[in-house]
């Protein structure tokens, strides 16, 4: 299975500017510098959310499969992977098939989530119409996912994004000495340091 995923505009930071400015020991009166934090920040939480797969504020995401992943003797239902965390009872709000007659939308009776580690397994309970083969990703599924607050979010991985806000404010931008090897930063522009603390978090594509 390979799947692909389409994460709606944040309607806002994932944490407040005021937790920014204390972290970074600026005076939370202090504005001069609000439209180039709020942008520091954006681009923190982005890279974050790249790099951990997981939204830090809540987010509508449709999902693109290529396929379902067999079941086997303990779960005899064909299912899919929904590899943004974290996902809640009730997270699904549409599945969809591009088969060879059209769109067929599968009735929520039909489908079931299972919550796993703060992931989603979406279990076929009955079967589906016909791909099209000429579709590269048939299956698509559209839910919910995210922390829903700055109160939700793991504090180990809080510290990970004010740490990187902060290395973006005190570096401008320049990764001096990148690439892993020279103990630079990762493709993202991740300090190793911080990936450390990230790591915890970050939930792997590995296609079954």
């Amino acid at each position: 299975m390979t799947d692909r995923y389409e994460v709606a505009a944040p309607a806002g930071l994932a944490v407040s500017l005021n937790t920014v400015k204390l972290f970074l020991k600026i005076d939370v009166s202090d504005t001069s510098r609000d439209t180039e934090l709020t942008l520091l920040t954006a681009d923190a939480i982005d890279m974050v959310e790249r790099y951990t797969n997981r939204l830090l504020s809540p987010r509508t995401v449709l999902g693109k499969f290529d396929s379902f992943t067999p079941g086997d003797c303990a779960m005899p239902y064909d299912y899919l992977w929904l590899r943004r965390a974290p996902i809640n009872d009730g997270a699904v709000t549409l599945v969809q098939l591009i088969g060879n007659d059209g769109t067929e939308t599968v009735a929520p009776a039909d489908y079931r989530l299972k919550p796993f580690d703060e992931q989603g397994r979406l279990y076929l309970i009955r079967g589906i119409g016909v791909p099209d083969s000429f579709e590269p990703y048939p299956m698509r599924v559209t839910f919910t996912a995210g922390y829903a607050n700055e109160a939700a979010i793991p504090p180990a991985l809080k510290q990970g994004l004010l740490e990187l806000i902060a290395y973006f404010d005190a570096n401008r931008g320049d990764c001096g000495g990148c690439g892993e090897a020279g103990g630079g930063c990762n493709a993202l522009g991740i300090p190793q340091s911080i990936q450390a603390k990230l790591a915890m978090f970050r939930i792997l594509r590995v296609f079954a």
